[in-house]
């Protein structure tokens, strides 16, 4: 999806503070899935057996990435949408 987004903005000349924004975005979401990822790792490693409060602390760190993705999505839309419209004179 990162690249994606990439050749988005790039196809519909973003400037430069949307540029910015879109790479933030795209930057925190790599991160919590790295998080996230270490995370499980780590869980493996201390305690094999199920243990409900390492299954909480995983939910909650899966939960932190559906939040910064969700975010990057809301906006993609507005970052997208905006260009969009201005390439198709929705607005003027």
């Amino acid at each position: 999806m990162a690249i994606a987004v990439i050749v988005a903005a790039a196809a519909l000349h973003v400037s430069l503070a949307e540029w910015c924004l879109l790479i933030l975005c795209i930057t925190a979401v790599l991160a919590a899935e790295l998080f996230n990822t270490a995370l499980e790792h780590l869980a493996r490693q201390v305690d094999r057996d199920r243990n409900p409060n390492i299954g909480a602390a995983l939910d909650m760190a899966s939960g932190a990435v559906l939040l910064a993705a969700v975010g990057s999505a809301i906006v993609g839309v507005l970052v997208f949408g905006y260009r969009l419209g201005l390439l198709l004179q929705w607005w003027k």
